[in-house]
């Protein structure tokens, strides 16, 4: 790429999108005049971009400030639909989920656009063989779970109980049965307990099996990620 463009404004929030801030975070990213913002590129020196023509300067904004109205009419007038809700920020900056990106990038070199939702749904466990199992929190992530794996990875469903859906990455994208039970033990609704009627969804296709045995509470895998 020859510049950045980001879609910050300067003074919407009071922590890195102070100007003063903005410059600092610029300045250490070694990418200084690089950086364009086209909602606010007016509030600021030149980019390299402006100045080598790149981009006309004359049709960039100065928009400022806490308020979001102009970026709404922006949205509207380019039939933008489904304008995200301005609360949260980056979700780079939040310890848990970072560590999740840590852990993909160094078992993937290059993670397509699934394994990185993925990264947004359950909870994270890495095996000590470099498997890795994700377990949903709740029904909707037992949706978005078993639509994101559906055709890559062994994914195993409750079946007529109130339990998680879980996928394993890697491997043979199965988990022993045992493992399996712990995990169904462990985050399955609170009384529910083996034998655990459960379908496995894969690339291979869909078998039904059942986990019975002990109920143990252990936790799965060597590291948890999140």
């Amino acid at each position: 790429a020859s510049f950045l463009v980001t879609g910050e404004v300067v003074g919407q929030r009071p922590m890195s999108q102070r100007e003063d801030a903005i410059r600092i975070i610029e300045k250490q990213s070694g990418c200084r005049g690089l950086v364009l913002r086209p909602l606010s590129a007016k509030h600021f020196e030149p980019t390299i971009p402006e100045r080598e023509g790149w981009v006309d300067r004359e049709r960039l904004l100065d928009i400022a400030g806490r308020s979001r109205r102009e970026q709404l009419r922006l949205a509207a007038d380019w039939s933008l639909p489904d304008t995200p809700c301005p609360a949260g920020g980056c979700l780079l900056t939040d310890r848990s989920f970072s560590r999740k990106v840590r852990d993909l990038l160094d078992h993937v070199a290059e993670p397509d656009m699934v394994e990185l939702s993925l990264l947004k749904v359950g909870r994270h466990f890495r095996m000590p063989d470099g498997r890795k199992v994700i377990v949903a929190r709740n029904e909707a992530e037992n949706r978005r779970l078993e639509g994101l794996c559906r055709g890559r990875h062994a994914v195993y469903v409750a079946d007529g109980f109130s339990g998680p859906s879980v996928c394993v990455q890697g491997g043979n994208g199965s988990l022993p049965s045992d493992l399996l039970r712990k995990v169904f033990t462990r985050y399955s609704k609170p009384g529910t307990a083996p034998p655990f009627p459960v379908r496995e969804v894969s690339p291979a296709g869909e078998r039904r099996i059942s986990l019975s045995g002990d109920v143990d509470f252990a936790e799965v895998g060597n590291a948890i990620l999140g």
